[in-house]
């Protein structure tokens, strides 16, 4: 296995893989939400035998690395697909000097070193009332 950038058809792969997996990711977020996120973010792809088996959509905001979007193939969960991805985001954060993962509602099932922390969604500020 190996873990890339995704290209043009890793993208479509990726969203198939989400798509599967309905009972984590909705409908909306399948057809509206990812498909941005892994536009403007960094996507990579686990491959396998020149085969799309799982993704990560991550960004980064005042040094700190946070997952977006998580998913493995449903036959290939369990394999160690996700922790091989959540590995690989680890030693990009290292090699950046970055100190932590950040995760929303994320259930972690895997043993890592690096330290996640939970994040609490804040609500974003009207721009409005502070033009004059």
């Amino acid at each position: 296995m190996k873990i890339r950038k995704a290209n043009e058809k890793d993208f479509y792969e990726s969203l198939k893989i989400a798509k599967s997996l309905n009972h984590w990711f909705s409908s909306y977020s399948v057809s509206n939400s990812m498909p941005i996120d892994f536009k403007v973010n960094n996507l990579v792809a686990a491959i396998d035998k020149n085969e799309v088996i799982g993704f990560l959509c991550y960004s980064t905001w005042e040094g700190e690395m946070k997952i977006n979007w998580i998913g493995v193939k449903k036959d290939c969960q369990s394999k160690g697909v996700g922790s091989y991805l959540i590995k690989w985001l680890e030693n990009k954060a290292k090699t950046l000097n970055s100190d932590y993962l950040l995760v929303e509602h994320f259930q972690r099932s895997i043993g890592t070193n690096i330290m996640l922390r939970q994040e609490n969604s804040i609500p974003l500020l009207d721009s409005r009332k502070f033009m004059t």
